[in-house]
C-alpha cells in the first residue's frame, strides 16, 4: 500500500511542477499557448493508453510523473485558453459549459470503466477509453486556429 500512495505523491509533485513550468513557458510571447495545451492533453491521453503496459513500480512512476506534469497544463491554462479563443466577456459562460461537460464525463466515466471491466474482465479497456478520449480532445483542438481564421475571413468578407 505505501507504493500506491507514493504514486499519488509523484502525480501531485509532477503536477505542481508542470503548472509552474508550463504556465511560465506559455506566458512567453513566442510560445503558442493553445499548441502547448493541445500537446499536453494529447500526451496525457497517449500515456494513459500506454499505462496498460506498465509492468512494475518504476514504469508506473514514469507514467504518474508524465501524466501529472502534462495535466498541469490543463489546470493552469484552461481559463487562459478560453480567454484567448473566446474573449474575456465570454469566460464565465464558456467555463461553466466546460465544467458541465467535465462533470458529465466524471459522472459517466467510472460506471463505463466498471462496465468494461465486468464485460471484458480486464482493467485495460477502461484505460484505453479514458486515454483515447483525452487524446482525441487534445487532437481536436489543433483545428481550432484554422477554424478561427476561416470564421474571421468570412466575417471580414461580410463586412466589406
Amino acid at each position: 500500500k505505501p507504493d500506491q500512495s507514493f504514486l499519488l505523491a509523484v502525480i501531485g509533485v509532477a503536477n505542481t511542477v508542470g503548472r509552474i513550468v508550463l504556465g511560465y513557458l506559455s506566458d512567453k510571447a513566442w510560445v503558442n499557448r493553445l499548441y502547448v495545451y493541445n500537446v499536453c492533453l494529447t500526451i496525457c491521453g497517449i500515456s494513459t493508453i500506454l499505462s496498460a503496459l506498465c509492468y512494475d513500480f518504476l514504469t508506473f512512476c514514469i507514467y504518474a510523473a508524465t501524466f501529472g506534469f502534462m495535466i498541469g497544463a490543463y489546470v493552469g491554462l484552461t481559463s487562459v485558453i478560453l480567454v484567448d479563443l473566446l474573449g474575456l466577456n465570454k469566460l464565465t459562460n464558456a467555463f461553466g459549459l466546460l465544467l458541465l461537460f467535465q462533470g458529465i464525463a466524471s459522472f459517466l466515466g467510472p460506471p463505463i470503466a466498471g462496465w468494461l471491466y465486468d464485460a471484458l474482465q480486464s482493467y485495460n479497456p477502461g484505460f484505453y477509453v479514458a486515454g483515447g478520449t483525452l487524446a482525441i480532445s487534445g487532437l481536436m483542438l489543433f483545428v481550432v486556429p484554422t477554424l478561427q481564421r476561416r470564421v474571421n475571413k468570412n466575417q471580414a468578407l461580410c463586412v466589406s
